[in-house]
């Protein structure tokens, strides 16, 4: 069996803090080379134009002497010199065979008539034939970056011109420096600078990102100790004061309605547990007591029969528990499918009154609207509407008083039809009114007047309504209970 491993998980802070780093050097890095870029090619420029400026001033300075002055003239050797000293650029004027004639480093001898004034390092080094060329095509400046002809191990900015002596002879001015030589100080300053700005960066870094995500995963850490509340059984728990954030204000928000719906579940649960218990424990010991006398003989033969039916009675009312929990899970698991026919509603709803006249005889009710109702037809699901009013009628006799009324109204509307059944009785407590749909939820903690209620009937009545895209409302005051169903008129959800 091959075994799955499970990848690292790291921190909200590991991970905001690693994104921030990398995000914030890498606009370091950016801004960096782009700067060092910026002084490269800034120090270039600037060091081309005062190599061209120096070596246009020395060619003016050869095209005013002759040959013979030129080769033992110590004050052009001595400007070299200065050139050197305040450009650290090499200044090197070579003839038209590129041998190098003159240098700012002079040997320790004085220069005389066709003598070189050129120092050992110089002395036996000349410039090509094809950069003297690139020269003589260049006539406002020959320029190149790399190696030179004399020193091909590094790289140097090399400026050339050439010249004529005042008597006609060719001369080649050249001024070189190292590159490295130039800018390489402020590199390796602006190198410190950028590490040091790095290492506060990720100082900066990681305190921000300390601070952030304590700010996220405090929110997320009162949730979590919610979420071991809600699984302890206590859904009493809300989270209050979480973040500043709307995001996890909205998170909180759907926490805290989450706790109050299983709160709400867990009481329908235990009440429905209790009111399950009252219901079978009271049947079942009835059922046993019967079923024992007429065994033992305490109950007798004469009046066996009359038992019997008593115990019948008990059976269908358990039954009708089992049938009404069982189409509850259905509805609420979705299994239900709707049978879509064409139905006279107002004729429904006259059938379903006739098997209640002895509940509603034994009552002296006095049912109001009945014979006046509108003729609806309906396109829908006609047993479960059979049963939506079913329940509605079989709740209103239930609390209806003796020598009460129920009204009943059916009225065609432009896409509904609109039902409306109202019963005198007891009014239901504000406070309670929006709970009457729930599952098991009984008005009557009593029992009193909801002794054979399993508490479910209106909770199927508005699944049954919201399956065919219909609603359900109810008001109680002064005694006046009253429920309003809109169905749509042809449905074919």
């Amino acid at each position: 069996m091959k075994l799955i491993k499970n990848k690292r998980t790291v921190s909200i802070f590991e991970h905001y803090f690693m994104i921030l780093t990398c995000l914030v050097l890498f606009c370091l890095l950016i801004s960096s080379l782009s700067l060092m870029f910026f002084v490269a090619t800034t120090w270039s420029d600037d060091l081309q134009k005062k190599l061209t400026d120096s070596c246009t001033f020395l060619v003016n300075e050869i095209r005013v002497n002759d040959e013979n002055v030129i080769y033992a003239n110590n004050d052009l050797n001595n400007l070299l010199a200065n050139l050197q000293n305040t450009s650290n650029a090499d200044f090197l004027l070579c003839d038209k065979d590129g041998k190098i004639i003159m240098c700012a480093d002079t040997c320790d001898e004085q220069g005389v008539q066709n003598q070189k004034i050129v120092c050992k390092k110089h002395a036996n080094t000349s410039f090509s034939r094809e950069t003297l060329l690139a020269v003589d095509s260049q006539p406002l400046g020959y320029l190149q970056k790399g190696p030179i002809d004399i020193d091909e191990s590094q790289d140097y900015i090399q400026i050339g011109f050439s010249a004529l002596s005042k008597d006609g002879q060719q001369f080649y001015l050249f001024a070189v420096q190292l590159l490295s030589v130039g800018y390489q100080p402020y590199i390796t300053q602006y190198m410190k600078m950028t590490i040091g700005a790095s290492c506060v960066a990720v100082i900066m870094a990681f305190f921000c990102s300390l601070a952030v995500t304590y700010r996220i995963v405090r929110p997320l850490r009162k949730m979590a100790e919610a979420t071991k509340h809600y699984a302890a059984g206590d859904f009493s728990y809300r989270i209050r004061n979480v973040a500043h954030y709307e995001e996890f204000n909205e998170l909180s928000a759907a926490f805290n309605l989450m706790a109050k719906n299983l709160e709400e579940n867990e009481k329908s649960r235990k009440n429905f547990v209790a009111n399950v218990s009252h219901e079978l424990k009271t049947p079942m010991t009835t059922i046993g007591g019967f079923i024992d006398g007429i065994l033992d003989g305490t109950i007798p033969p004469s009046e066996i029969n009359h038992y019997l039916n008593i115990v019948s009675e008990v059976v269908k009312h358990l039954s009708g528990l089992v049938v009404s929990m069982l189409n509850m899970s259905k509805i609420e698991a979705g299994k239900v499918e709707l049978n879509f026919s064409e139905f006279s509603f107002d004729q429904l709803l006259i059938q379903v009154f006739i098997g209640f006249e002895k509940n509603i005889t034994d009552k002296n009710i006095n049912i109001v609207g009945i014979e006046k109702l509108d003729s609806v037809m309906i396109r829908a699901d006609e047993a479960l509407i059979r049963q939506v009013v079913y329940n509605l009628i079989d709740n209103a006799v239930k609390f209806t008083r003796n020598d009460g009324t129920i009204k009943i109204d059916l009225s065609e509307e432009k896409h509904h039809v609109k039902l409306t059944i109202a019963n005198t009785g007891s009014t239901i407590p504000k406070d309670e009114l929006n709970s009457i749909f729930d599952r098991f939820y009984k008005v009557d903690k009593s029992r009193g007047l909801d002794a054979s209620s399993f508490g479910i009937g209106l909770h199927i009545v508005r699944s049954i309504v919201e399956l065919h895209g219909g609603t359900i409302q109810a008001t109680s005051k002064e005694e006046h209970t009253k429920f309003v169903v809109l169905l749509p008129l042809f449905n074919n959800v």
